[in-house]
């Protein structure tokens, strides 16, 4: 049976190595010479389970004089940290003078608390210099994040194809939407709190390149000033995520409408493939939209490319208009249904999920599922003949052992190493002609944690997957 989890890429071997250098548990020399000998970049990385062993200013001198002393003379790939780490000013000046080769930049500083950041602006200015002409891909986060800063990524940085800002509150709109609109190559925007930005700049920024890729996270405003215009221009679109106070409940946080034009116009785009939203009402209009066109138009024409939804908190959608989703576009036996095969779900008065529910979704091909709030049982997932995984977040009635398989959040398509399970004819994993023998890959989800795991880091979800990754990717 193939399985929807997908484990985190471990640490690569050499930036292992040179980890433990820094620690001066490894001759720094014979980390250094094997690097060079293979022609391998050299790297500075942090980690989460390493947080215990903070990397420090020193470690970023020792790699700069490393850098400096190796062919070519410079970082490809550096992530610098004052809260994972414990990097200072005085540690990004140094490094600076060997990122003129820099293709990856991860930059985290704090956001403004009681204790004062390590990391400031200058630290972020220092590290881009005048521009860095190979660099493709940033991580922009905290309060250290300025205006300053992305205008010289906007000038400077002509190769920039992928850019992540977030939870800073020192970047205003203006020079969002500049920088966007001068980074002709940029194909992958994310944006996520940031506090100065309103809802039109952010509806300015995504129109001004032919984006593949957008998130946009806790824009109260963005969703309501969406228009069908709007959508419409988004024609390149494969992965969009648009989430409001993702992983809260909706009692909670509340959430944001999205208007009925808006919703059509979603369903229309022709490369989308995922779809996230989380908090925004969209109700049964997005889905009519993507079902009927697919109904309506020649099967030629109109086959839909969506794999994967996402509706998390108050969606407004019902389940009448789920069910006529994946009857339509689920991946089913027959050639002319579409490519649906992933759905996340919270479940609602309106959208009431049980054991019934649930084996007539996965009847209509829906392999990878996450659920919230649904009222299923072991019993009802062992009856869903094809589901390959399920996600489980505040399932009360899902009797699970008291301490459950904790995995990684669900990525796509490792196949299990788990045996015996039937396989029909045609070698679809899952669809032999009675129930399956073993029990589908079952994750639960915290109570804070949010559907989609798409952006996570560290998850291969499909070729837009990078953040965490850059060690396989970049």
């Amino acid at each position: 049976m193939q399985s929807l989890v997908e484990p985190k890429y471990g640490v690569p071997l050499d930036l292992a190595l040179s980890f433990l250098t820094w620690r001066e548990l490894v001759p720094a020399s014979a980390v250094c010479s094997a690097l060079l000998a293979e022609s391998r970049p050299l790297g500075c990385g942090t980690w989460g389970p390493l947080g215990a062993l903070p990397t420090s200013d020193g470690a970023l001198r020792w790699l700069a004089r490393r850098a400096a002393r190796s062919v070519g003379g410079g970082l490809e790939f550096l992530k610098i940290s004052d809260t994972a780490c414990r990097h200072t000013d005085a540690g990004a000046l140094a490094v600076s003078s060997v990122c003129e080769t820099l293709r990856v930049l991860h930059f985290h500083s704090k956001v403004a608390r009681a204790c004062e950041p390590r990391l400031t602006p200058r630290a972020l200015q220092a590290l881009l210099g005048h521009g860095r002409p190979a660099l493709s891909r940033a991580v922009l986060h905290g309060d250290a994040v300025t205006d300053a800063a992305l205008e010289i990524l906007g000038a400077g940085c002509p190769r920039l194809r992928a850019l992540w800002l977030s939870c800073s509150a020192h970047v205003s709109g203006a020079v969002l939407r500049k920088v966007v609109s001068s980074a002709t190559c940029l194909e992958d925007l994310r944006l996520d709190s940031l506090l100065k930005v309103s809802g039109s700049d952010f509806v300015h920024a995504i129109a001004a390149q032919p984006l593949r890729c957008f998130l946009v996270a806790d824009a109260p405003e963005f969703p309501t000033l969406l228009s069908a215009v709007e959508v419409g221009r988004w024609q390149a679109m494969r992965r969009l995520g648009i989430l409001f106070e993702a992983g809260c409940p909706a009692a909670m946080v509340g959430f944001r409408s999205l208007e009925a034009d808006a919703a059509l116009a979603l369903g229309s785009l022709p490369m989308l493939e995922a779809l996230a939203v989380a908090n925004v009402h969209v109700g049964d209009a997005l889905l009519q939209s993507f079902w009927q066109r697919h109904v309506q138009l020649a099967p030629a024409t109109s086959r839909s490319v969506l794999r994967s939804l996402s509706l998390e908190g108050a969606h407004g959608a019902t389940l009448q208009g789920i069910w006529n989703l994946v009857r339509a576009l689920g991946r089913g036996m027959d050639l002319q249904c579409g490519e649906l095969d992933e759905l996340q779900l919270t479940a609602s008065p309106e959208c009431p999920i049980d054991d019934h529910a649930l084996e007539k979704i996965v009847g209509c091909g829906i392999r990878f599922l996450t659920l919230e709030g649904a009222n299923i049982s072991k019993a009802g997932i062992c009856r869903c003949v094809g589901l390959q995984a399920l996600r489980s977040k505040s399932c009360a009635k899902l009797d699970l052992p008291p301490k459950p398989r904790l995995g990684p959040a669900a990525g796509r398509r490792e196949v299990s190493r788990r045996g015996g399970t039937k396989e029909s004819a045609n070698g679809i994993p899952g669809m032999g002609t009675g129930a399956s023998d073993l029990l589908p890959d079952v994750r639960l989800l915290g109570p804070d944690q949010q559907l989609c795991y798409w952006w996570n880091k560290g998850y291969k979800y499909d070729d837009l997957s990078w953040y965490g990754l850059e060690h396989v990717t970049a």
